[in-house]
C-alpha cells in the first residue's frame, strides 16, 4: 500500500507541476508578447502593429507591412525568482541562464497594391526555470525546460485605407521536460531524496488565426480585433521516478516508469483594441485580451501500462482571463520613434493551485531607428509578479509526499531587438545614393 500511494503521490506531484509551465503558456508567462515594438509598448498592439510580428499579434496588420522584407528578431529573458521554505527552513534564488527566443520571417507584396503575404517561424515561448538539486525549493521542481514553436503562413488583404483583415495557417509543436525531488519519508535529507523526471510533447498540431482592423476616421480613430480559435491536442508524455537504495528497499523497486496521454481541449484567444492617431507622429493604444479557461476544466490523464497507477481526471480549477494593454509611440522624425507602455495579466492559476505563476504588471520602453532601408527596433520590460505560496497537498498524500510549502517572490526582464530589410527601400537607398522614406 505505502508503495502504491507513494507511486501515486509521486504522479499526481508530477502532474500538479506541470500545470506551472502549462498554464502560464496560456496567460502569457513565459513571454509577454512577440516583438520587439510590441514589447516597447506592452504588447499593444493588436491595431497598430507593423512589422511581421503581426503573425502572432493580429495577422490583419500584415497589410501594413509593404515591399519585400527580411525580419529577424531575438528577445533574452532573465527569470529572477526567490524561495522561502515554510515553516521557515532556508530560502534560495533561481539559477536560471538567459534564454533566447528567435524569430525569423519573410513578406512581400509582390506589387500588388491591396495585398500582401508572408511566412514566419517563431517561438512565442521558451524558457528555462532551474533550481540547486540540494536547495529548498527542490520539492516543487528543479528544472523545468519548455519550447513551443510556430511555422506560419498568412495573408493580408487592405481593399481601402480604413479596413484590412487577414488569416494565418500554422503548425505548432510543443515540448517540456520537468525534474523534481521527493522526500518520501519526509527526512529533507538531499542524499535521500526520489529523483522524479517528467518529459510531455505534442506532434505538429495545426492552428489558424485571423483579424481585422476598421478606422472609421482614417488617420485619426482605429478599432482591430483578432481571434485565435480553440483546438483539440493530444500531450504524450513519460513519467519516472529514480529511488535511493534504501527507498527501493523498502519499496521493492528502483525505477518506475510509465508513457501517459492527456487530450486537451484548448480555449480560444479574443483579443481587441482602440488606437488614436494623430496623423503618423503619435498614436495611443488599449487592448483587451479574453481566455475562457474554465472550458478546459481538468486533464484526462491516461497511462499505458496503468497497472499501478490507474487513469485519472486532475482537475485544474482554472479561471478566465482577462488581460489589459495600454501603449503608444511617438515619432520624432523620419528616422526615430519612442514607445512605451503598461501592462496588466490575471493568472490563470487561482492561488491555491499556483506555483510560479502570478499575476502580473508591466513596464516596457523601446525605440525605432530607420536608415537606409533597414528599421531596427529595441525594446524591454520588467514584469512585477504578486508572491504566491504553495498549495497544501491533498492529506492522503501529504502523509507520505514532502508538500514543498512555501512563498515565491519573482520578477522577470525582457530585452528584445529585431531588424527588418526592405529590400526595395534598400535598392533605391543605395542605388541613388539617399535613403527614402
Amino acid at each position: 500500500m505505502t508503495r502504491r500511494l507513494f507511486l501515486a503521490a509521486s504522479c499526481l506531484a508530477f502532474i500538479g507541476a506541470w500545470l506551472v509551465p502549462v498554464a502560464a503558456l496560456g496567460s502569457g508567462f513565459f513571454h509577454p508578447e512577440v516583438g520587439a515594438r510590441s514589447i516597447a509598448r506592452a504588447g499593444a498592439t493588436v491595431v497598430g502593429d507593423n512589422d511581421l510580428t503581426s503573425f502572432y499579434v493580429n495577422i490583419a496588420n500584415l497589410a501594413n507591412v509593404h515591399g519585400t522584407n527580411l525580419f529577424f528578431q531575438c528577445a533574452y529573458d532573465f527569470f529572477h525568482t526567490y524561495y522561502r521554505r515554510e515553516p521557515y527552513q532556508s530560502a534560495s534564488y533561481n539559477i536560471n541562464p538567459m534564454d533566447e527566443i528567435q524569430f525569423a520571417g519573410i513578406s512581400s507584396d509582390f506589387g500588388l497594391e491591396h495585398w500582401t503575404f508572408g511566412a514566419a517561424v517563431y517561438g512565442p515561448y521558451g524558457v528555462t526555470n532551474r533550481w540547486k538539486p540540494t536547495g529548498p525549493a527542490r520539492y516543487n521542481l528543479i528544472e523545468a525546460n519548455s519550447l513551443q514553436i510556430y511555422y506560419s503562413l498568412g495573408a493580408a488583404w487592405s481593399p481601402a485605407d480604413w479596413i484590412r483583415i487577414g488569416a494565418s495557417a500554422s503548425l505548432v509543436n510543443f515540448k517540456l521536460d520537468n525534474y523534481y525531488a521527493f522526500s518520501v519519508l519526509k527526512d529533507r535529507n538531499a542524499k535521500f531524496d526520489a529523483i522524479g523526471e517528467m518529459v510531455a510533447w505534442t506532434n505538429f498540431v495545426p492552428s489558424w488565426g485571423a483579424g481585422i482592423v476598421v478606422a472609421p476616421i482614417p488617420h485619426w480613430f482605429e478599432i482591430g480585433f483578432s481571434y485565435l480559435p480553440s483546438f483539440d491536442v493530444v500531450v504524450v508524455g513519460r513519467v519516472s521516478a529514480t529511488l535511493p537504495k534504501l527507498y527501493a528497499a523498502i519499496l521493492g523497486t528502483e525505477v518506475y516508469q510509465d508513457k501517459m496521454r492527456i487530450p486537451l481541449h484548448y480555449p480560444p484567444m479574443y483579443k481587441g483594441g482602440i488606437r488614436f492617431l494623430d496623423g503618423d507622429q503619435f498614436d495611443i493604444e488599449f487592448d483587451a485580451a479574453y481566455i475562457p479557461w474554465t472550458m478546459l476544466p481538468y486533464y484526462d490523464v491516461r497511462f499505458e501500462k496503468g497497472q499501478i497507477i490507474k487513469n485519472f481526471k486532475y482537475p485544474l480549477q482554472w479561471q478566465n482571463t482577462w488581460n489589459y494593454r495600454l501603449g503608444g509611440s511617438y515619432r520624432i522624425n523620419q528616422h526615430w520613434e519612442l514607445s512605451a507602455g503598461y501592462a496588466f495579466e490575471q493568472s490563470a492559476t487561482p492561488p491555491k493551485l499556483a506555483g510560479t505563476e502570478a499575476t502580473r504588471h508591466f513596464i516596457a520602453g523601446g525605440f525605432r531607428m530607420s536608415y537606409f532601408g533597414m528599421d531596427f527596433d529595441l525594446g524591454y520590460t520588467h514584469i512585477f509578479q504578486d508572491d504566491v505560496e504553495t498549495p497544501i497537498p491533498p492529506p492522503s498524500f501529504a502523509s507520505v509526499l514532502d508538500d514543498g510549502r512555501g512563498r515565491y517572490k519573482s520578477s522577470y526582464d525582457v530585452f528584445i531587438g529585431a531588424v527588418n530589410f526592405n529590400i526595395e527601400r534598400m535598392y533605391k537607398a543605395f542605388h541613388n545614393g539617399q535613403a527614402p522614406w
